[in-house]
């Protein structure tokens, strides 16, 4: 069976299973409409579901739309694809999804677990909305995103109340506009592959309690037209900030208004006016050697005289001689903490990097990428035994060499 009707099976309230063909190319609108299926596998053949097609089944359990590189074309014309009363389901979507029509309201509006497969590489506007999730009895709404997720779309998770844990992709483009609005997300991650962050894009979270921006040598900007980025009521969080932030609006207003520590990354060159202007920061950790020029409006005026700014063994006095850092009343330097179990592992051709001691990270200037193969390659020929940088003794020189190298020194006395 190549195609079905529209209304095939409509109002067929019996009708529990199904097995929908292979070489199925639609579903068309209504076909499923008003019955009890209870799990729903749509073919990667399937390049389109029409209006209401699985509306109104309120005995659905799971949906999956199996892995395909090709999109998927949701007409929910009249109601989204998948509202179905009274129903919670979980979600697999194993490819992108194309909406016509409710670009703002999810798809899957009941569903209680979504997770992305590894073929999905944007993620629609509003697709991940559950607003449904707002007066159930779920807990937490969880989420697996696809490691290759290159884009979302505005509002993609506004108002999951219950969201409060996501892993954002390494090869993510941008977060945009209102993207994780009005969820409880804990721990904010932005990738350094990150290159903006839309307006209030994580605005409006009382749950947050740490944002890391991850280390870069390319700036992020940060489109706060509306609200400061991470204005979040009554929120008190920690910030690391690895990269410089350019910002669009509110120079004068902190991005981080209820921040009470900051520490910066070695790459941060660069510091704007009204950057970090709150007053509950206790706590700055200043990473530079040399220390970077700022401006004193950087910070909160108040902040010279209360928080603690720490910095880099014996450099106390360096930073007394720095202009606008020797403002601070309290300079000490900061403690230095042993990883007592860093690792190097190698997973998908690339070199891993960690500490397992709580609390602590293992900085060991080198990203989990190519440049760490470039500046720790073992090379050449000759040696003792074999060929040198065979550590091994398996007659090449590849990756498991240089993590066991590592290993090796990481874990010397």
């Amino acid at each position: 069976m190549v195609e079905m009707g529209s209304a095939a099976f409509y109002t067929c309230y019996k009708l529990k299973t199904i097995e929908i063909p292979k070489v199925l190319k639609a579903i068309p609108d209504n076909c499923f409409n008003s019955t009890r299926i209870k799990e729903v596998v749509i073919p990667s053949t399937v390049s389109s579901v029409g209006d209401m097609a699985f509306s109104w089944n309120d005995s659905i359990k799971t949906i999956t739309i199996e892995d395909s590189d090709e999109p998927i074309s949701f007409n929910d014309y009249s109601f989204p694809t998948f509202d179905n009363g009274g129903a919670r389901y979980t979600v697999y979507s194993g490819r992108n999804i194309e909406r016509m029509f409710r670009p703002s309201e999810s798809p899957f509006p009941q569903a209680t677990t979504i997770t992305w497969g590894s073929m999905v590489t944007a993620v629609g506007d509003g697709e991940g909305r559950s607003p449904f999730l707002n007066n159930s009895d779920t807990d937490e709404l969880l989420i697996s995103m696809s490691p290759n997720v290159v884009e979302m779309g505005s509002a993609a998770f506004y108002t999951c109340y219950k969201l409060k844990t996501i892993v954002l992709p390494k090869v993510l483009m941008a977060i945009p506009d209102n993207c994780f609005n009005s969820t409880r997300i804990q721990d904010v991650v932005i990738p350094a592959s990150v290159m903006s962050v839309g307006d209030q894009a994580f605005s409006w979270n009382d749950s947050i309690k740490t944002i890391r921006i991850e280390d870069s040598d390319m700036s992020i900007s940060f489109n706060d037209y509306s609200y400061p980025t991470f204005d979040n009521g009554d929120a008190n969080y920690t910030v690391y900030q690895g990269r410089n932030i350019e910002r669009t609006f509110r120079p004068s207003e902190s991005p981080f208004p209820q921040a009470v520590s900051v520490a910066f990354g070695a790459q941060v060159t660069e510091l704007g006016s009204g950057m970090y202007n709150c007053v509950n920061i206790k706590n700055i950790i200043a990473p530079w050697e040399t220390p970077i020029s700022i401006n004193s409006n950087v910070f909160n005026y108040d902040l010279y005289g209360t928080a603690t700014l720490s910095v880099p063994h014996k450099l106390v006095d360096t930073y007394r001689a720095a202009l606008v850092w020797r403002d601070f009343l309290k300079i000490e330097e900061m403690e230095e903490v042993k990883c007592f179990t860093p690792t190097a592992t190698l997973e998908d051709g690339r070199l891993h990097f960690e500490c397992e001691t709580n609390d602590v990270t293992f900085h060991y200037g080198l990203e989990d990428s190519d440049k760490a193969y470039y500046e720790l390659e073992i090379s050449g020929g000759g040696g003792i035994i074999g060929i040198k940088g065979d550590v091994n003794l398996d007659g090449i020189v590849n990756g498991t060499d240089i993590q066991e190298v590592i290993n090796i020194i990481v874990n010397a006395d």
